[in-house]
């Protein structure tokens, strides 16, 4: 997951991935991980990316693509890894308090910034000086010393017999000097704690890390646990499959000039229904006219409810016989018999 931070002008964004590393390869999962892959293959969902997707605490972040905080418009927004994308404003006195821990971050990114400036040219300065230590032309040549002329053997020898014709007068001792007046001692510093010492810029990037993961947690997770359905990701991966489905069935309804609702789509044997009334067709919206078939069926017929969605499929008559556009209603209906028995025990999973 990547979270994203796009500040007030000049400010650059800001970027951080959050992922968890893969489980070790010689360890078994958890019973209830592979309890849950197993209901997925029987069922014929996809398996997640990640198998931390499985944790009922950490699979939102596996099936979220990027979270953006953009203080420019003052708004939240999630993107998912099928496409579907919430957004809220920032609003309230959660929103003041989100805005506010999003401003430390910043403040703790800039200081991260100027220090890594100062520790730079403090390494300049410091390779400058070794440099120049270093450097043959500035080490001076020592001087030149003068030889003292020696004295020969014959006046060094009548040096020595020679008396010397006074003696120096033994001179009085002088008087110590007084003792120099007490300096007062000025109290050292105390040593600064570990929690006043100023932070590297190192520190201050994981600060930064650490205040924008906890924003996540605090202002954005409970905000998207209100909006999915419960069960953790064999419910998401469901909704998330019929809804893909349903996109593509309505993709292929307006090629063939047909209108459809966003909450209702239905089928029947040469009628369609759409917009909460019956129109009448030539034929189905997924009849080939090259193959047999009168549109007229005596089979029963399934009908179910989910989220405002009404499907009518016929079992027996139901004219649906390109190969194609037969796997679509095939795969709803499976999923749609799969999310009633899901919704039922979902609070077992």
């Amino acid at each position: 997951m990547l979270i994203r931070l796009v500040p007030q002008p000049p400010s650059p964004t800001v970027l951080f991935t959050l992922s968890f590393p893969p489980l070790a390869q010689s360890l078994p999962p958890p019973p209830s991980w592979h309890l849950q892959i197993q209901r997925l293959a029987t069922s014929e969902l996809e398996l997640p990316a990640s198998i931390h997707a499985l944790d009922k605490s950490a699979w939102v972040v596996c099936v979220l693509q990027e979270v953006t905080f953009d203080l420019c418009a003052g708004t939240v927004s999630c993107l998912f890894v099928d496409g579907q994308r919430e957004e809220w404003p920032l609003v309230g006195a959660v929103g003041d308090r989100c805005v506010k821990s999003l401003e430390s971050v910043l403040d703790d990114v800039n200081s991260s910034a100027r220090e890594n400036e100062k520790e730079r040219s403090a390494g300049v300065e410091e390779s400058q000086s070794h440099v120049r230590s270093v450097n043959p032309n500035s080490v001076k040549s020592p001087a030149p010393v003068k030889h003292k002329k020696q004295r020969s053997l014959l006046m060094s020898l009548v040096a020595s017999l020679v008396p010397h014709s006074h003696h120096p007068v033994p001179s009085r001792e002088a008087p110590p000097p007084p003792a120099p007046a007490p300096v007062p001692v000025e109290p050292s510093p105390r040593p600064l704690l570990p929690s006043q010492m100023p932070l590297s810029g190192k520190q201050l990037r994981r600060r930064a890390r650490s205040t924008l993961t906890d924003t996540y947690r605090l202002f954005v997770l409970p905000e998207l646990l209100t909006r999915l359905s419960p069960g953790g990701y064999y419910t998401w991966i469901l909704r998330s499959m019929i809804d893909r489905a349903q996109r593509r069935m309505r993709e292929l309804a307006e090629q063939r000039g047909l209108r459809m609702s966003d909450g209702q789509i239905g089928w029947t044997c040469g009628r369609q229904v759409g917009a909460g009334n019956d129109v009448e067709a030539e034929g189905d919206m997924f009849w080939d006219e090259d193959e047999e078939g009168t549109g007229e069926g005596d089979g029963d017929s399934l009908e179910t409810e989910t989220d405002g969605s009404s499907v009518h499929i016929s079992d027996s008559s139901c004219l649906l016989q390109s190969k194609h556009k037969w796997i679509w209603i095939t795969f709803v209906r499976t999923c749609i018999v799969t999310l009633t028995r899901v919704d039922l025990s979902s609070s077992s999973l």
